[in-house]
């Protein structure tokens, strides 16, 4: 049995009770994580029957020890919202916690491993831009006086802060509105040490937080820059850029969330900032957790219904600006003699930032006391967006005064954030019932998309959350495919007819003759509407797809021509593994007319593919070439995989899928095998969890983009292969198949949220660049669910 397979069935989870139950938590990277955050939300629990009544509480233990663990309230409706904790778990292994419901009197006290703090005075009154008398108090929200200026006495440390046991941070809550570090030589709280209120920082009564103290001091003289992390909006475009921090804004509400063993969480609330863009609000959410240099900074705007172009980075101290661009979560940092007071210290300064949020590479840009490094991101209304900050100060960490190994930790963080830990689901719920829920996640999504429709075109990938509208591409086949493969299950009308509204819209394409995908654009379509309404006109259409399909074949090479326009000689003896997706359509019209010359011509094809385009390993090119003039091989590349030698997966799965759909229309066994080939080829390298990142030889595993429409083509296809082979062997694609379309299910569904349109999160469009939904993720999907719940 293929690895991931055995792994997962050796997941053995106890049944939950109303006291306790055991979730088992997967690590799917091959690294070590070493007390890295898990959160869990109530919902998860309570499905599970942990529910937490009055004076009651959660204990999370390990091995049957208690470990420290934080129940936080979010929303403030007195009900905890989540539940975090710290998890140890080995590389693509997985651990059992067992959580029970306890009396709250009986938690254990654990030592508290990450605090936020926001003191500010009450009690005094402002005088000529100063707050003068009245008494620090320790407060968990603050709306910001409108008469605040730097150094007015107000606030203490000039904001509110936040910390783990490694460093602290705070964010100046005035025009400034900038991040910048203290330094800890202690691994306790020590932000209730800190400067008391007082008017600027060299005041008494005490020493100020610039001098050294035993628990440390400011390490980052951020002036007017980004400091480290700092949110700001970006004014202008190209070389012609600069940005804008938050000075101006008509109401600023500090919160602290939780603070405890395991987490700190504050919310700074922006009510109208004023920006080149527009006015608009911003919720700034910073988490840290205990252990971490590093603390989360999730942004989501609001207020407005336009995209907003933001950025951050942090301080321009030193011009040795490293950037790793070419990762699912990029980072940059710099690292040197760049503390506060030049004490001869090194400090590492880093963000680390999603490129599939629309980060750009970093730039420089002048602030009003000093420059900074930043990288830009957009972001959409209501949608939040997360990037990462750190600082580390080798004093206090002498292991991380080189560059590298600074560089090292930065790096392994940032692989850590790309794969988060997994819940693995609850074993009372059957796999059928999972498998619905996938389903009806679908079709949720897919009527939501509806809402949209423009009355001209059809969902192609999501761009932010939200699908873009294609006319004249490869992709408008399939979310009406989709549509249609679930009216084969459910008999609500809304799914044939809508199904048919965008099928019927398609005839505008059906001149078409200027692709290789014209299978993919008629064959869900026409093709299937025609098999299940009996609607002639459709089988028409589909009919004359076929006949422009064919008259792309490229006689002395034997192959159907993928790109260029017909007539035209710019790659005109080129072919792609995409194109033998594109050969059910022509079986499709040779069985449904009786005429065999479509039949014969993708036959030639396949068969030119077998021996030219799948490598002896199992692999394949994602495009081949050959000779215009007399058809012989010249040789193979890639266009979206990693070099020419590495392979696409999502290509792999097309030609694996296709050699499985040729074998059924055809039952040779030829196309069967190359197909269990390539399959095998497949197998023996998937993660975990069954979901391949964008080459099967990317750089930077696992931080890496994974391609969930790369998963979702090869279940799908699995289930043709199934079709053709041998009991024994249909068992176990079918198996194969139905475990990667669980795995869909459980860890890679888009949000159930309405900002997030498409069905399956983390898929990659082009070369591993991107992370989004794709129509035709979303269409094999559907139908392998489809498939897999008629059975």
């Amino acid at each position: 049995m293929q690895r991931f397979l055995l792994t997962l069935a050796a997941v053995v989870l106890s049944a939950a009770s109303a006291l306790a139950a055991e979730v088992t938590l997967r690590n799917p990277a091959p690294i070590e994580r070493n007390e890295w955050p898990v959160v869990i939300r109530r919902a998860e629990l309570e499905s599970r029957g942990l529910q937490v009544g009055r004076n009651q509480a959660l204990l999370v233990l390990a091995d049957g020890q208690p470990i420290a663990s934080q129940m936080d309230d979010l929303d403030g409706d007195g009900v905890y919202d989540e539940l975090a904790f710290l998890a140890t778990i080995g590389p693509e292994a997985t651990r059992a916690y067992q959580i029970e419901v306890i009396r709250a009197s009986r938690l254990p006290k654990f030592t508290p491993r990450a605090n936020a703090l926001l003191r500010a005075k009450r009690g005094g009154q402002w005088q000529d831009g100063k707050y003068i008398g009245g008494k620090p108090v320790e407060v968990d929200e603050d709306v910001m006086p409108q008469e605040l200026i730097p150094y007015a006495g107000y606030y203490g440390f000039e904001g509110v802060g936040w910390e783990s046991d490694k460093i602290a941070y705070r964010l100046h809550l005035d025009q400034r509105n900038t991040i910048d570090a203290f330094g800890k030589l202690v691994d306790e709280m020590i932000l209730d040490q800190v400067d008391p209120v007082v008017a600027i920082p060299s005041d008494p009564p005490d020493q100020p937080y610039t001098y050294m103290h035993p628990w440390g001091t400011d390490v980052l003289l951020a002036g007017g820059s980004l400091g480290i992390g700092t949110l700001a909006a970006v004014k202008g475009q190209g070389s012609n850029i600069s940005l804008e921090g938050i000075e101006q804004a008509d109401r600023r509400i500090t919160q602290v969330l939780a603070r405890g063993p395991v987490r700190a969480i504050v919310r700074v609330t922006y009510e109208g900032w004023q920006t080149s863009q527009g006015k608009f609000d911003v919720i700034h959410e910073i988490i840290m957790y205990g252990g971490q240099h590093w603390f989360e900074n999730r942004i989501t705007v609001g207020g407005t219904e336009q995209r907003v172009n933001l950025a951050s980075g942090f301080v321009r101290h030193l011009d040795d600006l490293l950037l790793a661009g070419d990762r699912q979560f990029s980072w940059m940092s710099t690292h040197g003699q760049q503390e506060a007071h030049n004490q001869g210290d090194n400090l590492g300064l880093a963000v680390i930032f999603p490129r599939f949020e629309g980060a750009t590479p970093t730039g420089v840009t002048t602030g009003s006391d000093g420059t900074s490094f930043y990288f830009q991101f957009v972001a959409r209304a209501n949608r939040p967006v997360s990037y990462y900050a750190l600082a580390a100060w080798d004093r206090a960490n002498p292991e991380l005064s080189e560059r590298t190994a600074f560089n090292e930790m930065v790096d392994t963080i940032a692989d850590n954030i790309a794969e988060p830990i997994q819940i693995m689901p609850d074993p009372a719920v059957s796999e059928r019932e999972r498998l619905e829920r996938g389903l009806a996640h679908a079709k949720k999504k897919f009527r939501l998309i509806d809402t949209r429709d423009n009355g001209n075109g059809w969902p192609g990938v999501t761009n932010q959350g939200q699908y873009t509208w294609t006319r004249s591409s490869w992709t408008e086949g399939f979310y009406p495919g989709a549509m249609w493969m679930i009216s084969t299950i459910d008999d609500d009308p809304f799914w044939t007819e809508t199904a048919g509204k965008y099928t019927e819209r398609i005839k505008s394409m059906l001149d078409r003759n200027d692709t290789h995908d014209l299978g993919f654009l008629f064959y869900p379509t026409m093709a299937l509407g025609s098999e299940l309404t009996g609607n002639t006109f459709w089988q028409d259409g589909a009919t004359t797809a076929a006949r422009n399909l064919i008259t792309r074949f490229t006689p002395q090479a034997g192959i159907i021509r993928a790109w260029g326009p017909l007539y035209g000689l710019d790659r005109s003896s080129w072919t792609i593994i995409d194109a033998m997706m594109n050969l059910e359509l022509l079986y499709w019209a040779s069985e449904k007319t009786g005429d065999p010359i479509f039949a014969e011509l993708a036959t030639r094809h396949a068969l030119n593919t077998a021996e030219n385009q799948v490598r002896e390993d199992g692999s394949s090119f994602h495009v081949v070439i050959y000779d215009l003039v007399d058809g012989h091989f010249i040789g193979g590349k890639q266009h979206q995989g990693f070099l020419d030698n590495t392979t696409w997966s999502r290509g792999q799965a097309w030609g694996m899928h296709g050699f499985a759909n040729t074998a059924r229309w055809t039952g040779d066994p030829r196309f069967r095998q190359t197909a269990e080939k390539m399959a095998r080829f497949i197998r023996e390298r998937l993660p975990i969890d069954g979901v391949p990142y964008w080459d099967y030889q990317a750089p930077h595993i696992p931080n890496g983009v994974r391609d969930t429409s790369a998963a979702s083509i090869y279940a799908s296809g699995l289930l043709d292969l199934a079709d053709t082979q041998p009991a024994e062997l249909a068992a176990q694609s079918r198996a194969e198949a139905r475990q990667i379309i669980l795995e869909l299910c459980d860890h890679y569904l888009t949000p159930d949220v309405d900002y997030e349109e498409g069905v399956l999160a983390r898929g990659s469009v082009t070369q591993g660049g991107d992370n989004r939904s794709m129509s035709y993720g979303d269409y094999y999907f559907v139908e392998a669910l489809v498939r897999l719940l008629q059975e």
